[in-house]
């Protein structure tokens, strides 16, 4: 099955999820591009502490959801990185965040899962959530989405890193959009990659030499993906097929 003619995408989401997709792409030989770990959850977590702090001083006013909502992280899926636009609706209020506000998110954010495993709690709701989000990215070549992608930094050296993607026949491509400005030419982003692949050399896995394919072009279909009342995730493309 995971040999270089698979075609579909491979979605983990088992901590870390950074290191994890390194290990898969390690022991595999399909195309790693079609390797991702599922950091969504970053998003998330992001999202309703933005939400929480802001309506509470009225920047926000209205009834606003999680979808109402566009902001991306980056990094580790164990320190993510808020990305600098936050928009709400489709207007930008990321001058709202001053350097202070956006430290304190980013530590809530590490802190929560940890938090909820050290009490007794599962995260298993709000990881399949990011899932349903990831995988509704792939199908739909419109959404974005904050996952584990391969990336290449300084001197060629390649690592997984958590990064706001769109998808182009399962493939992840990292977006050029004003989401990612300057991040991948930064400092920052050389010592976190680095620091991810220093974890990866510590759990024993090797220097990362990604499979990469000359894919043949294909047709993609639209899908719709809809989850009924028992929860069962229901994939449906444009032709009505189920």
């Amino acid at each position: 099955l995971f040999d270089k003619n698979y075609r579909g995408t491979i979605m983990i989401a088992s901590n870390l999820t950074d290191t994890m997709v390194h290990a898969f792409a390690e022991y595999s030989d399909i195309d790693s591009r079609r390797i991702i770990g599922v950091n969504h959850l970053d998003v998330n977590r992001s999202i309703i502490n933005i939400l929480e702090s802001k309506v509470k001083d009225g920047t926000i006013e209205g009834n606003i959801s999680l979808d109402d909502v566009e902001l991306y992280t980056w990094g580790s899926h164990d320190n993510p990185i808020l990305c600098d636009k936050i928009k709400v609706r489709g207007i930008d209020i990321s001058d709202k965040f001053n350097e202070e506000e956006r430290g304190r998110i980013q530590r809530i954010i590490k802190k929560e899962g940890r938090k909820q495993v050290e009490v007794g709690l599962s995260t298993h709701r709000s990881t399949a959530a990011s899932c349903i989000h990831t995988l509704e990215s792939i199908m739909d070549e419109e959404k974005k989405v904050t996952a584990s992608t391969l990336v290449k930094y300084r001197d060629g050296i390649y690592t997984y890193m958590g990064l706001p993607v769109k998808f182009e026949a399962g493939i992840a491509k990292i977006l050029d959009e004003d989401f990612v400005q300057g991040i991948l030419e930064s400092k920052d982003f050389d010592d976190v990659a680095s620091n991810l692949n220093e974890k990866a050399t510590k759990a024993g896995l090797k220097k990362l030499d990604p499979k990469i394919y000359q894919d043949k072009k294909v047709n993609i279909n639209t899908y719709r993906s809809k989850v009924n009342l028992e929860g069962k995730l229901f994939v449906e493309d444009n032709k009505g097929n189920i």
